[in-house]
């Protein structure tokens, strides 16, 4: 009698450090965020990043990771990463006085190995230039 071995090897998807999710999901679609803007508030050294969240995302687990480069690079930087929940961040981080930022917010799914989605690329000329009021007493 002669038997034969038949071995079953299962791979797991998105089980190395770094990868979010372990499914694979063909049937969940993320959406990007509706809408995306920048402003340089005045006497601040930040840049304010709003945007509207998609609610087509509301019944998955995402997170919103905020990128961000200097015009004329190439590639994009991770700046932060925040909760899905979250449409506002105040952007301080090595801003240089004279130089354009393009930002563009990255979506992915926490729990699916899903690619992500982009919102659109917005840029803004950083000018931190601190504005004086002479109406305004506290400003002197």
């Amino acid at each position: 009698m002669t038997s034969v071995v038949v071995g079953l090897l299962l791979v797991g998807c998105g089980g190395s450090e770094g990868e979010r999710g372990a499914n694979i999901n063909p049937n969940v679609v993320l959406y990007a965020a509706e809408t995306l803007s920048l402003q340089k508030p005045l006497n601040q050294s930040l840049i304010k990043v709003t945007w509207t969240n998609n609610d087509k995302n509301t019944e998955l687990s995402v997170s919103t990771i905020i990128q961000r480069k200097k015009q004329g690079q190439a590639d994009f930087v991770d700046i932060v990463e925040v909760d899905g929940s979250v449409a506002t961040y105040n952007d301080n981080q090595g801003l240089v006085n004279g130089q354009t930022y393009i930002y563009r917010l990255k979506i992915v799914e926490n729990n699916i190995d899903i690619d992500p989605v982009y919102s659109v690329e917005k840029s803004l000329y950083f000018s931190d230039v601190i504005i004086s009021n002479p109406d305004d007493p506290q400003e002197s």
